[in-house]
């Protein structure tokens, strides 16, 4: 039986459901070196185009992958924003956690800033009318669960318009972006969060903040729930010696550190 990572790459996508439906996941070898782990094949999927209907499938068999970090760092939503997914796709991976769609990653980008950097160029016609529908549909969605990411700068000191301006974008998609950002700025300054540009700029950091903590919430329920998934299938294979996952350990991890460490860090930096 090929390592999951092997039929991704090939594209296997019936295969990999008829394996997914058929065999327990712990007999499922995902790949072959150990870099893809039950916290990453989702990510790694994603880089292939996978479909909805194997996205789905994915996140069903190894919910880890909803909350944790690639080894590159990315979250699930970064990655698809990265490589062009469906808008469907991406619309249900910010259903299952839309805090990770204003969490910066190592670069300091959230999705929308790969969506202006990179999005268009996964398509052979990036400037056609359909992948132009789809590029203003990703950002529809990134509009609506992260507006404060638009205004966000990486380590390079570029926001998401930025980047699709310097990648020739669609001038809709663009104008979009810029609206948003504007809207959110307007918003900050109305609901008395800050005046200044510098305060303003304080709140959208700390909104990826949070959003990076309320994302590690959410990974203590899931891993939870896949620690309580495995001891019961030990039970029933008359073992109860089964590796446990320790929570902790992921959740340090999804931070990319200690939790607590790099939220000061974030505060820090933002002030």
């Amino acid at each position: 039986m090929n390592p999951l990572t092997q039929l991704i790459a090939r594209r296997e996508w019936e295969e990999i459901e008829f394996l997914l439906s058929v065999i327990p996941v712990d007999q499922i070898q995902i790949d072959k070196k150990g870099k893809i782990t039950d916290e990453s094949v989702l990510h790694f999927a994603l880089r292939y185009g996978a479909p909805l209907r194997l996205v789905k499938l994915l996140a069903l068999k190894y919910p880890l992958c909803l909350t944790m970090p690639d080894p590159t760092g990315k979250y699930a939503c970064h990655v698809a924003c990265k490589y062009g997914a469906d808008p469907d796709v991406l619309e249900f991976l910010v259903t299952k956690n839309s805090h990770a769609a204003c969490v910066q990653d190592p670069e300091g980008k959230a999705p929308i800033h790969y969506v202006g950097e990179f999005y268009a160029k996964n398509y052979e016609s990036p400037s056609s009318p359909a992948v132009k529908e789809r590029l203003l549909e990703v950002i529809h969605i990134l509009r609506r669960v992260a507006p404060h990411s638009f205004n966000l700068e990486d380590n390079d000191g570029c926001n998401a318009v930025e980047y699709a301006i310097a990648n020739d974008s669609d001038m809709r998609a663009i104008k979009m972006m810029q609206r948003t950002a504007r809207d959110d700025w307007k918003s900050i300054k109305e609901t008395g969060q800050g005046k200044t540009h510098d305060e303003m700029e304080m709140v959208v950091k700390l909104s990826a903040s949070e959003a990076l903590m309320k994302n590690v919430s959410l990974g203590e329920v899931i891993a939870a729930r896949v620690s309580r998934r495995n001891l019961v299938l030990a039970k029933s294979m008359g073992s109860s010696d089964l590796p446990r996952r320790r929570i902790r350990c992921s959740l340090a991890k999804s931070m990319g550190s200690d939790p607590n460490d790099q939220t000061k860090s974030f505060i820090a930096k933002s002030a």
